[in-house]
């Protein structure tokens, strides 16, 4: 048996690591013994923000049946690529039920993005879900709070499915750490999807997500939408609301991050980047830049 101090004894950061891939697979387990059908193929080919708000609009889809075969899809990508972190499956099928129930009884959608699909990098909060950064010892302290992205596209109808998987510290263009271990590109498993918002990119290629918020500094929201065949968008600093979305290194404004979106079409990154500036967010994050959108430029 082993004891304290013992050469037999596994360090405290792969305990933690172990207690994170349980947990983790308890909750994928439910999802990836469904299998995807001819029904879903058909609401995930959707790639188009408005194309799909409007279809659920219309009644056209429920939120439930476009939440069920995103977490199916999620699911599998996962299981090909290793690109999940946190997973919020079960949030998400609950917050389908709400919104469906919502359109019953008054006929009209939450927001202009009602039952839409999207994920987020790992290093954004959402409230309940550790906020990592790929670093051990973040593990098992969630978040209070929702980033003010998140929560401005919850009040939208937004339905977020998972967090996905980063280098740690960030800054590094594949994606790799010692708690959630090695992402892999979508199509070629000795190959790398990029990074640092490397999840977002192989989970968007393989039909898991609609659109996935990442940040860059130096590439690394393109980089990701380069090597999948995505598009990416690095606004001006200060564009779109950064506070909740902690970063490694803490203090360093002179080459500021930004967050920005990856997505399948190009409409999909005009129409969410409008919905987040005209929600008005430096009311919520003094250090976003109080400039509305300009349609005539």
């Amino acid at each position: 048996m082993a004891t304290k101090g013992s050469h037999n004894e596994e360090p405290a950061w792969q305990t933690t690591k172990s207690k994170k891939g349980v947990l983790q697979a308890k909750a994928l387990r439910p999802f990836l013994t469904q299998a995807a059908s001819a029904a879903d193929d058909a609401i995930t080919a959707v790639a188009d923000v408005e194309e799909l708000a409007t279809r659920i609009a219309r009644r056209e889809f429920t939120v439930h049946d476009v939440v069920s075969a995103y977490v199916r899809k999620a699911a599998a990508a996962h299981q090909k690529t290793n690109c999940l972190t946190g997973v919020m499956f079960e949030d998400a099928v609950q917050r389908a039920c709400e919104l469906d129930n919502y359109l019953e009884q008054h006929g009209k959608p939450v927001g202009p993005l009602h039952g839409v699909i999207m994920t987020v990098k790992d290093q954004f909060n959402v409230k309940g879900y550790d906020t990592t950064l790929g670093y051990v010892g973040r593990a098992f302290n969630p978040a209070a709070d929702d980033a003010v992205l998140v929560e401005i596209l919850k009040g939208m109808g937004v339905v977020f499915l998972a967090k996905t998987n980063l280098p740690q510290s960030i800054m590094w263009c594949e994606t790799e750490n010692p708690l959630f271990g090695l992402t892999t590109h979508p199509l070629k498993q000795a190959c790398t999807p990029g990074g640092s918002t490397g999840g977002e990119g192989a989970l968007l290629a393989l039909q898991g997500s609609l659109i996935g918020w990442g940040t860059d500094i130096g590439g690394s929201v393109r980089i990701p939408a380069h090597m999948s065949g995505l598009y990416g968008f690095k606004p001006s600093s200060g564009r779109l609301p950064y506070h909740g979305v902690p970063v490694s290194t803490e203090g360093q404004e002179h080459v500021p991050s930004v967050i920005g979106p990856l997505a399948r079409s190009l409409s999909s990154l005009h129409l969410v980047t409008k919905a987040v500036i005209d929600a008005a967010a430096w009311r919520l994050d003094p250090q976003t830049v109080p400039l509305p959108w300009r349609e005539d430029a």
